[in-house]
């Protein structure tokens, strides 16, 4: 998967809300969950797994758990660990920089508001 892939992905997330009873159609719910988990860096996770996973209708809402419970570790999302790491990286950033523009606009609404009560007020 390309980088830029990765981004959009990241950038997807910022509109996911995770049902908290997502797992129940999870495409992986029966599966052994030691298939999604490396036992050493040797190892390689199955292909057929990670398919299973990335076409798996509630993978969003499983890698956006795993970002916000900082779990990167095995498939999740379809995603592999090295993968999940450059989403990660790059939904923190767009999660700080839209609450640092979230404060912002709202401390110019503010200052708005009051110039308009010393305004009405005078």
């Amino acid at each position: 998967m390309r980088y830029e892939q990765l981004q959009q992905i990241a950038i997807d997330l910022n509109s996911v809300v995770v049902d908290p009873d997502w797992r129940k159609e999870a495409s992986c719910k029966g599966y052994d969950i030691n298939l999604f988990y490396l036992k050493n860096k040797q190892e390689q996770i199955s292909p057929e797994i990670i398919k299973l996973c990335y076409g798996c209708p509630v993978r969003m809402c499983c890698l956006k758990e795993a970002i916000e419970s900082q779990d990167s570790f095995g498939v999740r999302g379809g995603l592999t660990e090295k993968q999940q790491r450059v989403v990660f990286s790059k939904y923190r950033v767009l999660k700080r920089s839209i609450s640092t523009s979230q404060v912002s606009l709202g401390m110019v609404k503010s200052e708005n508001t009051q110039v308009n009560r010393r305004y009405y007020m005078a």
